[in-house]
């Protein structure tokens, strides 16, 4: 029937599929897995690019067919597959197929980042989305399982970061801040905090301890940061992130980001000065406002004693 079908649609003639295709959608039919689509491509010994074609549909469960690909005949070619998954939630390690080792680049995107890939698919999720990827190369027929998470195989970590949003440090000194991460999601998690900003801010200006933590579910843990500003370095205010990575699936990814600011100022005997010409300055503004009024006085005296 699949095979009259793609006869009919496109046009071509004596189309047959194998028996071990055949049994592939029997299996998937079995599976209550319904929908089938054929995609019908004209190939050459020229390489070419297909335009990325999108399927939107209800499902419970994350889903992508491996296994039909390994029983068609493509099935004994050599090819990559690149398989972006999105997600609410991270997947858990023990619930990833045989091939776990084709999963890699665990990283946690914003809601911003994911909208500049697809206005379409920012509008599946309401909170910052996780992106893995599974990466193959190999004989499409070893591809016996498809992609398939449900609800359970998901865990959601989450954090929470307390700090001072304003550190005020004289250059040329030293100061301590904390930074306290609260784990309030569903996994134990080894954390990690670092700091970045702009093109200003160097690595040499502050330290952390400790490197790393491992925080339980429900507890927490606080970071020291060691802020040491060079004596040379301009007063101003310098935009500051602090960034919260966790070490899973071999791979550092971002759970938690917050700004911050760094404000530096030069020395209390500079600043103590830069408080006296203020004021001096303002006597000054003072009495020359004293000094316009007094005269404005005298003008309007003068005005009205004239035509009196």
């Amino acid at each position: 029937m699949g095979a009259e079908f793609c006869e009919r649609e496109s046009g071509l003639t004596n189309i047959n599929f194998s028996e071990s295709f055949k049994n592939s959608v029997e299996d998937y039919l079995a599976k209550d897995i319904r929908y089938f689509v054929f995609d019908i491509i004209e190939s050459n010994e020229t390489q070419q690019t297909v335009n990325p074609i999108i399927y939107r549909f209800n499902t419970s469960f994350l889903y992508y067919p491996l296994n039909i690909t390994a029983f068609s005949d493509v099935g004994e070619t050599y090819s990559h597959v690149n398989v972006f998954i999105l997600s609410k939630g991270l997947i858990k390690k023990d619930t990833i197929p045989g091939y776990r080792y084709y999963f890699q680049l665990y990283i946690s995107l914003t809601k911003e980042e994911l909208n500049e890939i697809s206005s379409d698919i920012y509008e599946l999720f309401g909170t910052d989305p996780f992106l893995t990827t599974f990466n193959y190369y190999g004989g499409l027929s070893s591809l016996r399982e498809d992609i398939i998470f449900t609800e359970q195989d998901f865990s959601y970590p989450d954090l929470e970061l307390e700090f001072g949003n304003m550190v005020l440090i004289e250059s040329g000194k030293s100061k301590a801040v904390n930074v306290k991460v609260k784990n309030i999601g569903e996994e134990d998690l080894w954390v990690k905090l670092s700091i970045k900003g702009g093109i200003e801010l160097k690595h040499s200006w502050f330290s952390i301890k400790p490197y790393s933590s491992w925080v339980e579910k429900g507890n927490e843990t606080v970071f020291e940061v060691m802020y040491t500003i060079p004596l040379n370095i301009p007063s101003g205010d310098y935009n500051i992130s602090y960034i919260i990575t966790s070490y899973e699936y071999g791979e550092y990814m971002n759970l938690k980001e917050e700004n911050a600011t760094l404000m530096v100022y030069k020395s209390t005997y500079e600043i103590n000065a830069l408080k006296d010409e203020i004021g001096y300055l303002r006597w000054v503004l003072m009495g020359n406002t004293i000094l316009m009024i007094i005269i404005f006085i005298i003008l309007g005296y003068l005005v009205v004693r004239k035509y009196s």
